[in-house]
C-alpha cells in the first residue's frame, strides 16, 4: 500500500512540475522531455525497474498538458478555448479566437471594405451592401431594383422623373411639363398630330390639304399666345436613313415657315426632324407608312 501511495504522490509531482513548465509558455518538445525525465526519476524512486515506464507516462503527461495550454495560431487565445484555431497571424479576434466581424455581415473585419453595414443587409464578398442594378442605391433600400443601366435615380433607387409626368427623364423630351398636364410617351403635351399630309414624293412642299389641316394649329396658337411648340417631322422607312432624316427636317421647316407666314412668331416655334426613327405604326403596310409620314406639334411652353 505504501509503495502504491509513493507512486501516486511522485506521479502527481511530475504532473504539477510539467504543468508549471507549461504555464511559463514552454514548447511541447520541452514539456515532453521534462515530463519524461521527471516521470522516469519519480518511477525509479519507487521501483528500480520502472524508470522507463515512468518516463513514458511522464512524457505523455507533458505532451497532454502542453497541448492544452498552447496557442498555435498566435491570436492570444489558448487552443483549448479557441473555436477558430487557424486564424491568420495579426488578425483581431474575439474571446473564442475567431476573427472579429463588427457589423455581423458574415465578412470578417480584416476583409471588410464596408464596415458598419446595416444589420441583415445582403453583402458581397467584400462586406459591402449589394447593389444589383448598379444605380448607387443598395438593394435593401432600392424600391426599383431593376433600374436600366445609366439612369439617374432618386434616393429610393427609382429613375428620375423631374416633372412628375410619368415619363422618365432619360425619355422625356419635355422635362418641364406642368404638373397634371396630360403627356404622350415622350413626356410632351402633343397639341395635335397631323398624319398623311400628302407631301409629294421626296418633297417638303405643302399642298392645299395640308394647309387646311394646319388651320387648326394656327387657330390654337392664336388663342393661346403663351404657347411655344416644337414641330417634329417624321417619315416612313422607304429610302435610306440619311435621306429620310433630311426630308423630315425639310418638312418640319416647311410647316414652320408656313405658320410664320400666317402670323405666328418664329420665337414660339422650333422645327426638328426625326427621320424614320420614331414610327407610330409598322412600316410594312401602306396604312402604317401613311401614319408614320406625319408632323407632330409638341407644346414646350405654355
Amino acid at each position: 500500500m505504501t509503495n502504491l501511495t509513493n507512486k501516486f504522490v511522485l506521479l502527481m509531482m511530475a504532473l504539477l512540475a510539467v504543468s508549471g513548465c507549461a504555464t511559463i509558455k514552454q514548447e511541447k518538445p520541452f514539456c515532453v522531455v521534462a515530463g519524461a525525465v521527471i516521470g522516469g526519476v519519480a518511477a525509479g524512486q519507487v521501483e528500480d525497474d520502472n524508470d522507463a515506464a515512468g518516463a513514458v507516462v511522464g512524457g505523455l503527461i507533458g505532451w497532454l498538458v502542453c497541448a492544452q495550454d498552447n496557442d498555435n495560431d498566435g491570436d492570444g487565445v489558448k487552443d483549448k478555448a479557441d473555436n477558430c484555431p487557424a486564424t491568420g497571424k495579426g488578425i483581431a479576434v474575439d474571446a473564442s479566437g475567431c476573427a472579429l466581424d463588427g457589423d455581423n455581415d458574415g465578412v470578417a473585419d480584416h476583409l471588410d471594405s464596408c464596415r458598419g453595414t446595416v444589420a441583415d443587409a445582403p453583402v458581397d464578398s467584400k462586406g459591402c451592401a449589394l447593389d444589383s442594378d448598379g444605380d448607387g442605391v443598395a438593394d435593401y433600400m432600392d424600391k426599383c431594383p431593376v433600374t436600366p443601366k445609366g439612369d439617374k435615380v432618386d434616393k429610393q433607387g427609382c429613375t428620375l422623373d423631374s416633372d412628375k409626368d410619368g415619363v422618365a427623364d432619360r425619355k422625356d423630351r419635355c422635362p418641364k411639363t406642368k404638373m397634371g398636364q396630360a403627356v404622350d410617351n415622350k413626356g410632351c403635351h402633343a397639341m395635335v398630330s397631323l398624319t398623311g399630309l400628302n407631301f409629294a414624293t421626296a418633297s417638303a412642299d405643302l399642298n392645299a390639304g395640308a394647309k387646311r389641316q394646319l388651320a387648326q394649329v394656327i387657330s390654337t396658337l392664336e388663342k393661346n399666345p403663351n404657347i411655344h411648340v416644337r414641330i417634329e417631322g417624321h417619315t416612313d422607312s422607304q429610302g435610306n436613313e440619311a435621306s429620310n432624316q433630311r426630308l423630315s427636317e425639310d418638312r418640319a421647316e416647311s410647316v414652320m415657315q408656313y405658320l410664320v407666314e400666317q402670323g405666328i412668331s418664329a420665337k414660339r416655334l422650333d422645327a426638328r426632324g426625326y427621320g424614320e426613327s420614331s414610327p407610330v405604326a409598322p412600316n410594312d403596310t401602306e396604312d402604317g407608312m401613311s401614319q408614320n409620314r406625319r408632323v407632330d406639334f409638341v407644346v414646350t411652353k405654355n
